[in-house]
């Protein structure tokens, strides 16, 4: 027969529940969950850039892809990028607390340390680029490291805060994923790898421009000089053309390179001389705001169209 639990033995056991809720709660807030770590390394940039380096190895590969070579330089890659994106969330700390977009991150709200983030994206990153040093080819290390000290040094903390010029420099991290994924297996730069370096530099502009105008409040707010905040919308319109007239040609250079046929030839005319039909409309538009969603959308489906059909139509 069982013996009845007191209640003072109820009590005991009510207070240890408690006890143990309690400090499960002051730990969980002071050294965050594993969702939270890694909430900040971004993982759909991060993802988006490993698609770019995935790029740089098909093309350098010709189509024949080493498992080994994709598995090493996608994990130093995706180490490399999600400690820089831990690094950004831990400088911009002040920034994010004055933006809607990003008032709720775990470093704002104090659910994850300062320190923590910042080591996170220490160890992240250095463990990314030796991993790529030792696994795949320094070269591919190296450029590592290029896109890691143009995104944290360079544009974090540097033009993001002082100048209009942010987004254009900014750009080079953001471009060199597939030089990283290129050098993994070739071990140098060639011409091919600095044409899709060159198609993402240009890409990113009228790509972020169209984003900040639609969140240009937000970056005032923040104190964010962007082009829409500094000049305007008339001068950021003007800047995205141009931009983009400066682009579209330039993905023709896979074509007379003989990276990608025909059918990637055609596509590229056509898909950018929408991007420009559609970019040139917006000097006469009067809603610019829902011309600029239209203008961030397209660009996204530009970008990874031309990479789709160049990976499918490879000479």
């Amino acid at each position: 027969m069982e013996h009845p639990v007191s209640v003072q033995t109820l009590n005991e056991t009510r207070a240890e529940t408690a006890a143990m809720a309690a400090v499960e709660t002051t730990v969980s807030k002071k050294f965050g969950g594993w969702q939270e770590y890694i909430g900040v390394t971004k993982v759909g940039i991060t993802g988006a850039n490993l698609f770019t380096t995935f790029v740089g190895l098909w093309l350098a590969s010709r189509g024949h892809l080493q498992v080994d070579t994709l598995s090493y330089t996608c994990l130093g890659s995706a180490l490399v990028i999600a400690g820089a994106c831990a690094l950004n969330n831990y400088i911009d700390r002040d920034i994010d607390r004055r933006m809607e977009r990003t008032r709720k991150r775990a470093l704002v709200q104090g659910r994850l340390e300062a320190k923590a983030v910042l080591w996170l994206g220490i160890v992240l990153v250095l463990s990314g680029l030796l991993a790529l040093a030792t696994l795949t080819t320094i070269m591919a290390s190296i450029w590592g490291l290029i896109g890691v000290f143009t995104y944290v040094c360079i544009y974090t903390m540097w033009l993001k805060r002082s100048s209009p010029l942010s987004t254009a420099i900014g750009g080079i991290a953001g471009a060199a994923p597939p030089v990283i994924g290129w050098t993994a297996v070739t071990g140098q730069v060639s011409w091919t790898a600095m044409a899709v370096f060159a198609f993402l530099f240009l890409w990113q502009p009228p790509h972020f421009y169209a984003l900040a105008m639609k969140r240009t409040e937000e970056y005032r707010n923040a104190g964010i000089p962007l082009v829409p905040v500094v000049h305007g919308f008339e001068i950021t319109k003007r800047k995205i053309l141009q931009w983009t007239i400066v682009m579209v040609p330039e993905t023709l250079l896979f074509y007379f390179l003989h990276v990608a046929g025909s059918v990637y030839g055609i596509t590229a005319v056509v898909l950018g001389f929408l991007y420009i039909v559609y970019a040139r409309i917006g000097l006469t538009g009067t809603d610019d705001v829902a011309w600029a969603k239209r203008m961030f959308r397209y660009s996204l489906i530009y970008m990874n169209a031309l990479f789709l059909v160049m990976i499918f139509d490879l000479v």
